[in-house]
């Protein structure tokens, strides 16, 4: 049983090490208003838009802007 673990975070480990390699490629930034709906707004450098069409799985960075305002 204690082989099962250890061989269960060595695969997990092998698993999860590609995915922190991979750099932020943005932002994501959440506004949320009080007592309105949350909103989604996406920042990307246009050097990362050649990256972002490559891979399957991309990492944004999360900020949570409470006073992003709308024009």
């Amino acid at each position: 049983m204690i082989i099962g673990l250890f061989v269960g975070i060595i695969i997990g480990i092998c698993a999860a090490y590609p995915m922190s390699k991979i750099g932020s490629l943005g932002n994501l930034i959440i506004s949320d208003h009080s007592g309105e709906d949350s909103y989604l707004f996406l920042e990307i450098n246009r050097e990362d838009m050649k990256n972002l069409k490559q891979n399957d799985i991309v990492k944004f960075k999360v900020q949570d802007n409470r006073a992003v305002s709308r024009h």
